[in-house]
């Protein structure tokens, strides 16, 4: 085995323009042999989308700027996207959580960073906060749980860290090819990164916040909650906004450069 990036110095890349020249991963002195197989491991991928925040008009965020309040289900002629930045964590990193959605809260893109996680389910008892400083754990005793990521166990696996093999075709889209090379003198190996087509999630054609036919599909997060938070039992609740967020892994190739 021989790291390229250090554990303990980890790179950040920013996939999001085109590049002139490559990335340079590292510059390592490599023992003659033959290789046939890398492994790469990822704390989060970070992305800026379009979208909206939605939720009842009595939740307690419902005043918040980055919320859009709704007084119900078929109401949206204050729902309002704009572009925000997300984060989708792959490995744990400190109080971020493998499977973790969390998104930036600050108003201006100055401003130092707000990350926060979004509740899942909001119920007027006690639930009513949509955005959360601290992580919830889930205990039994209500809704709790976070909006997170897609649910694939041959992927996240049992394993508290989640590692990429080439080679290997457990779940998630993952797709990391190597051609195997020889090192006898000074060489240059490439890795080519491919992140098109790497995003995908559901989204429910009956529901209000359909919008497929505008140009530039969007996300709609919000939680499950009550329609009538003061209804006697039975008390529907509904799903506010898209769901099942599956970002596939980026496409990995690594050659030994002619």
């Amino acid at each position: 085995m021989i790291p390229i990036i250090d554990e303990d110095a980890p790179e950040v890349y920013d996939f999001s323009g085109r590049f002139t020249t490559p990335l340079l991963l590292g510059r390592k002195r490599i023992p003659v042999g033959e290789y046939t197989g890398y492994e790469m491991r990822f704390t989060y991928l970070e992305m800026d989308l379009e979208c909206s925040f939605s939720v009842p008009s009595w939740s307690t965020d419902a005043d918040t700027t980055k919320l859009t309040k709704l007084t119900d289900r078929t109401d949206l002629s204050g729902l309002e996207y704009d572009t925000s930045t997300i984060r989708l964590y792959f490995n744990d990193d400190g109080a971020w959580m493998k499977r973790d959605i969390i998104v930036n809260t600050a108003i201006n893109a100055e401003d130092p960073p707000q990350w926060q996680w979004m509740r899942a389910e909001l119920e007027s008892n006690g639930y009513t906060s949509f955005f959360l400083h601290t992580r919830p754990v889930s205990d039994g005793s209500g809704p709790t749980q976070v909006i997170n990521l897609f649910n694939d166990p041959d992927f996240w696996g049992s394993s508290d860290i989640l590692t990429i093999r080439s080679g290997e075709t457990v779940g998630g889209g993952m797709r990391a090819y190597i051609t195997p090379f020889s090192i006898s003198r000074t060489t240059k190996v490439v890795l080519t990164i491919d992140i098109s087509n790497s995003f995908n999630f559901w989204e429910d054609t009956t529901s209000a916040f359909h919008n497929s036919s505008d140009s530039v599909v969007k996300l709609d997060f919000g939680p499950a909650c009550r329609e009538v938070p003061e209804a006697p039992s039975p008390i529907e609740t509904y799903q506010l906004g898209d769901k099942g967020f599956h970002p596939f892994m980026p496409s990995f190739s690594l050659v030994k450069a002619p």
